[in-house]
């Protein structure tokens, strides 16, 4: 339980602009860890929220890690930054596997909001402002790892979370 804790403080962290990508090791077996907890939590998601049967919604949390780690092995190859691939995508599994963590309440809070037919707004700005601080943080984390402005870096969020969106189906 206490790697857990620590796993959640260290990248609750970088989600909140506190530690930069260079921050964290650049291990291996970390980044083995942040990329099977965006895996778990991408498919936890998906199954609970979208009603998906088990076997789908896994499918669909690998095939979105794929999608994320394959644009950032890109990314990081066409502007010859290689050498911070494993701080960059630890970076961005482990702050995108707390987000899905508090996304999922907000969602199903969201869900139960509408099935009573109570007012919607606070629970919808809760999780807008969720993905507005996602995007930030991505935009910290490519501001860092690509040495970009951050205009540049929430441009380059933006276009990857587009990306993932269309060819996911979200």
């Amino acid at each position: 339980m206490n790697a857990i804790l620590v796993f959640w403080n260290v990248f609750f962290n970088v989600c909140s602009l506190k530690l930069k990508p260079q921050d964290l090791p650049a291990s291996n077996l970390l980044l083995a860890l942040s990329i099977t907890g965006y895996i778990l939590a991408s498919a936890s998601t998906a199954f609970l929220l979208t009603e998906l049967p088990l076997l789908e919604a896994s499918l669909y949390g690998l095939t979105e890690t794929v999608l994320l780690s394959g644009l950032t092995i890109s990314l990081m190859l066409l502007t010859n930054l290689s050498q911070r691939l494993v701080q960059t995508l630890t970076a961005l599994t482990g702050t995108g596997t707390i987000f899905y963590l508090m996304t999922i309440p907000l969602m199903l809070w969201l869900e139960q909001a509408a099935i009573a037919e109570v007012e919607l707004d606070f629970p919808l700005l809760c999780v807008f402002g969720v993905m507005i601080w996602n995007i930030v943080a991505y935009a910290h984390i490519f501001r860092h790892a690509l040495n970009l402005s951050f205009s540049t870096a929430v441009s380059v969020s933006l276009l990857y979370a587009l990306v993932i969106a269309v060819v996911m189906g979200g």
